[in-house]
């Protein structure tokens, strides 16, 4: 199919997927309303099965299918990429996807439906980053598997998401669905095809839920999807509150509290010069000293290490410099006013003394 062909009354706009089952394309009727078709590649009678299946589910990340025609399915309105075409996304954007994946999965299990087929592939995820299952019902065959196995990669993708059992041969089960959520989970985060060592870049927390979801024995995985929705749910919630405290937020912090002191340093720094120029000197005349020594020390070290030395000591002596001034002035400034304090309160006891004194005259 092409651009610009017509099935029916849609005339085709533009492919948005191309899978093992068909295309999917976004179509336009002659009143210009929009829809989205899948033309099979083969026959219609997967599709009619995935139809069939559909019917039973109503769930927001389970893409639904509206019509059956004699050579296409009719779906709701979803323009989106496959997680294998999606790009640039980020490492909480990979677990908020495979998050809603396993809502959706959680609710169809619920109705006793298993996908059975999942890989990247059949999750479409749109700009918003609203997640499509799409494809439900595909049961191969022992058969077919072997068949697979012996062809090229093109179709070694296709069962590169099963999990052991049905590599077997063995019926899915709602742990055949949470093993190639996993599989699909750990090759978002780490970028790479699974293999049996685990990486080192990821964190000791998302090992372990990913070692759990790929156990090779079924009921060593999680028991349902809600419980691997719930784990990771718990992870994301952690991280971002982790990422409140990130650098970038603690400069920024620190940033803050700087300024704030720094005024009152600056202040203090000014009251001390005001009211005691002499000591401000020579404690700055001390502090050049001391640089100077600590400049020397770090003369032996290599050119990068010692630039770095030298803004340290300038910055600290700096800061020190202030906080010491400010400190000083603080009790200079209580000394002040306890001076005043007492001087008014010497001048009253004078004033009440000659008060009694010249009343003890006149009554004489």
């Amino acid at each position: 199919m092409r651009e610009g062909d017509t099935i029916d009354q849609y005339i085709l706009q533009e492919k948005l997927i191309e899978d093992d089952y068909g295309e999917i394309w976004k179509a336009q009727t002659d009143t210009h309303i929009t829809k989205t078709l899948k033309i099979p590649k083969n026959s219609m009678e997967e599709l009619i099965q995935q139809a069939q299946i559909n019917k039973k589910l109503d769930h927001e990340n389970i893409l639904k299918i509206e019509e059956i025609k004699n050579n296409y399915l009719v779906l709701e309105n979803f323009e989106a990429e496959n997680l294998k075409q999606k790009q640039n996304l980020t490492y909480e954007q990979k677990l908020q996807i495979i998050i809603q994946t396993a809502k959706a999965l959680s609710y169809a299990h619920n109705k006793g439906i298993i996908h059975s087929d999942l890989r990247p592939e059949h999750i479409l995820v749109n700009e918003n980053l609203k997640v499509k299952i799409i494809n439900f019902s595909y049961k191969p065959q022992q058969n077919q598997i072997n068949a697979l196995k012996t062809q090229d990669k093109n179709y070694i993708n296709k069962i590169a998401y099963m999990s052991p059992e049905q590599l077997k041969g063995e019926q899915p089960t709602k742990q055949s669905d949470i093993f190639s959520l996993t599989k699909i989970l750990y090759e978002l985060l780490t970028e790479k095809p699974r293999t049996q060592d685990q990486p080192q870049s990821l964190d000791s927390k998302i090992k372990k839920i990913l070692r759990k979801g790929l156990e090779k024995k079924p009921k060593k995985r999680y028991k349902n999807m809600p419980e691997l929705t719930k784990n990771l749910t718990h992870y994301l919630n952690k991280l971002d509150i982790i990422r409140k405290y990130t650098f970038k937020n603690i400069v920024k912090k620190a940033r803050e509290y700087t300024v704030t002191i720094s005024k009152k340093i600056l202040i203090g720094a000014y009251y001390t010069l005001l009211f005691s120029k002499e000591f401000a000197k020579e404690f700055v005349k001390a502090s050049i000293e001391n640089y100077m020594i600590l400049r020397d020390k770090i003369s032996e070290l290599d050119e990068e290490t010692k630039e770095y030395g030298k803004r340290l000591i300038k910055t600290l002596t700096l800061l020190f410099l202030f906080s010491l001034l400010y400190t000083c002035n603080v009790k200079h400034h209580k000394k002040t006013k306890t001076d005043k304090e007492t001087v008014i309160k010497m001048e009253k006891q004078k004033t009440t003394k000659i008060t009694i004194t010249e009343y003890k005259t006149q009554k004489h």
